[in-house]
């Protein structure tokens, strides 16, 4: 049936998104040893702003969908930064 070849691509196309969110947040744990060392805040507003605004912006996408996605991934990434910076203390 079509729909199951279907799904079998949906599938292969979510283990690659969750293969790049764990790279990304590997980015992120590397980005928050660095500003735990130079004493540097967790929550970057304005790179987080800049990033929303050239994904919604060139993206054709619903903007709403990936701005909540990408709130998702900065609040994640502020705790594997987070906890960085714990273990540096």
């Amino acid at each position: 049936m079509e729909i199951d070849n279907l799904r079998i691509e949906i599938d292969a196309l979510d283990s690659q998104i969750v293969s790049l969110l764990k790279q990304r947040m590997k980015k992120s744990k590397e980005i928050g040893i660095m500003k735990s060392k130079f004493n540097l805040e967790l929550k970057d507003f304005a790179r987080e702003q800049q990033i929303i605004h050239k994904f919604t912006e060139n993206s054709n996408l619903n903007k709403e969908f990936v701005k909540e996605i990408y709130k998702l991934i900065f609040k994640e990434s502020r705790r594997i930064q987070k906890n960085e910076a714990i273990k540096k203390n």
